[in-house]
């Protein structure tokens, strides 16, 4: 069974990310591990927050490396968590995520500082662009498109409206394009 870690957005909302991975590990052997990363506070606290998720991770990979999935802002932590852990780390996937700094979306969310010192934290070059998926949505109020690919990375492009329909979609019905994707080692 491969270990995922799914790292919340701004909400931190659990309940649905659980619901929706639910039969992750009889459909595809991935068994999930939502992490709520705690993204209110001060940006002080970011350093905290981190080292309490790289420390979730170290937990996981007694049984072999890893499988990242960051959710909106938690695209950033995947990323860097992938930058600090390499070997702990076998695929990062980006669900509507943000992971280098650009223009700011309908929305900026400007009152969750520690998502925006994630965000500055990416360091895209340090990661092997083959081990990560990425997907976008058609048109995103919150993130721009353009603030979430890699390049070099597998790309993909939801042809659904919107931030959080998005995601949700990518969860309930674009499981096997990522179980797919983590098979492909």
């Amino acid at each position: 069974m491969q270990h995922v870690v799914i790292v919340t957005g701004l909400g931190d909302h659990t309940d649905y990310i659980e619901r929706a991975t639910k039969k992750w590990p009889q459909r595809h052997g991935l068994q999930p591990h939502v992490f709520a990363f705690g993204w209110e506070g001060e940006v002080s606290l970011y350093k905290d927050h981190y080292n309490e998720f790289l420390n979730h991770i170290r937990e996981l990979v007694q049984d072999g490396p890893v499988v990242l999935i960051g959710i909106s802002a938690g695209a950033s932590a995947v990323m860097n968590a992938a930058r600090d852990m390499p070997a702990e780390v076998s695929f990062v996937i980006n669900i509507c995520g943000r992971v280098r700094p650009g223009r700011r979306g309908l929305w900026s969310f400007k009152s969750f500082p520690l998502h925006w010192r994630s965000v500055d934290s990416v360091d895209l070059p340090k990661l092997d662009a083959a081990k990560i998926l990425t997907f976008r949505s058609l048109l995103d109020e919150s993130v721009p498109p353009s603030t979430v690919t890699v390049a070099g990375a597998t790309n993909k492009r939801l042809f659904i409206p919107g931030h959080v329909p998005s995601i949700f979609w990518t969860l309930y019905r674009n499981d096997r394009a990522i179980a797919a994707f983590v098979a492909s080692s």
